[in-house]
C-alpha cells in the first residue's frame, strides 16, 4: 500500500465519518477534483443538516459532486498494476 498523501486527480472512497455519508458514499469510488481547507470551523452535513460534524480541517471535493470530505476519511483506490490491465484486457477480448 502507498502511503503518499491523497493529491487532485486520485481514485478515493469514503470508509470513516459521519453517518449519513458513510451510509450515501461508503465505497462509492470518486476521482479527486479539488483538495482545501474547510470553512467557518467545522463542515455542516448536506444530508442530515448536522453542524460540525467534523472541524476545520482538509478536505476534498469530487467531479460532479458539491461535497467537501475531509482527507481522513477517505482512502485512496490504487490503480492495478499495467500486468494486471492488460491481463484483465486479454481475458476480455477471450470472452467474445
Amino acid at each position: 500500500m502507498n502511503n503518499k498523501p491523497i493529491a487532485v486527480g486520485d481514485l478515493v472512497m469514503v470508509v470513516r465519518g459521519h453517518d449519513c455519508i458513510v451510509r450515501k458514499l461508503g465505497g462509492v469510488p470518486m476521482h479527486v477534483e479539488r483538495i482545501s481547507q474547510s470553512a467557518c470551523g467545522g463542515l455542516r452535513c448536506s444530508l442530515c443538516g448536522s453542524s460540525k460534524v467534523y472541524p476545520q480541517t482538509t478536505c476534498a471535493n469530487f467531479e460532479g459532486k458539491k461535497c467537501f470530505l475531509p482527507l481522513a476519511w477517505l482512502i485512496r483506490i490504487e490503480p492495478p498494476a499495467v500486468s494486471q490491465q492488460t491481463e484483465s484486457t486479454k481475458e476480455l477480448m477471450n470472452v467474445r
